[in-house]
C-alpha cells in the first residue's frame, strides 16, 4: 500500500471514528470503495446525501458563516469536567473555553468585566448559536460532539 493511500486510510478511519459522514464518504470515493464494501453504509449514505445538499439551500436560510463550524463546535459544545455535588464550574474556565471559541475563529465580544453568572449566560447563549450553525453546517460533526459528550457523562471522564 503506497504511503498516500494509507494517510488517505486513516483520515477514512478517523472520519468513521468521528462520525462526519460528508468526509468519510469523500475519502470512500477517494480510495474507491463502493457503498458494498464500506464498513458504516448508513454513514456512508448520509454523507453523500449531505455532500449532494451542500450549497443548495433556499436563499433564505443562508447566512455567511465566517469561521470553520465543525472546529468551533468541537470546543464549544464539549463537556465541562464532571463536578463533585456541590462543586461549581469556576468563571476562569468559562472564561478559558470562551478564549478558546475566540481563537478557533468565531467572533466573542469582550466579557472581563461580566460577573460569573452574566459570562456563564454569554457561554450558553453563544452555544445555542453554534449549536444551530452546526445542525445547519456539519450534522454528523454535531451527532459524534453529543454522542461523545454522553459516553463521557457516562464514564464520569474529565476533559478539557
Amino acid at each position: 500500500m503506497s504511503h498516500d493511500v494509507e494517510k488517505l486510510e486513516k483520515q477514512r478511519k478517523v472520519a468513521l471514528e468521528g462520525r462526519d459522514a460528508v468526509r468519510y464518504f469523500a475519502l470512500c470515493n477517494d480510495l474507491g470503495l463502493s457503498e458494498h464494501a464500506v464498513e458504516d453504509f448508513d454513514l456512508y449514505e448520509r454523507g453523500e446525501l449531505e455532500d449532494a445538499n451542500i450549497g443548495f439551500r433556499p436563499e433564505t436560510q443562508i447566512r455567511e458563516l465566517n469561521y470553520d463550524v465543525a472546529v468551533v463546535a468541537r470546543i464549544a459544545l464539549r463537556r465541562f469536567p464532571e463536578l463533585e455535588p456541590g462543586e461549581r464550574i469556576s468563571v476562569r474556565e468559562i472564561k478559558r473555553r470562551l478564549r478558546e471559541i475566540g481563537a478557533a475563529g468565531y467572533e466573542v465580544k469582550s466579557y472581563s468585566e461580566m460577573k460569573r453568572e452574566a459570562v456563564w449566560n454569554y457561554l450558553r447563549e453563544l452555544q445555542n448559536e453554534i449549536r444551530a450553525d452546526a445542525r445547519e453546517a456539519c450534522p454528523s460533526v454535531l451527532e459524534a460532539i453529543n454522542a461523545d459528550n454522553k459516553r463521557r457523562e457516562r464514564e464520569g471522564i474529565e476533559h478539557r
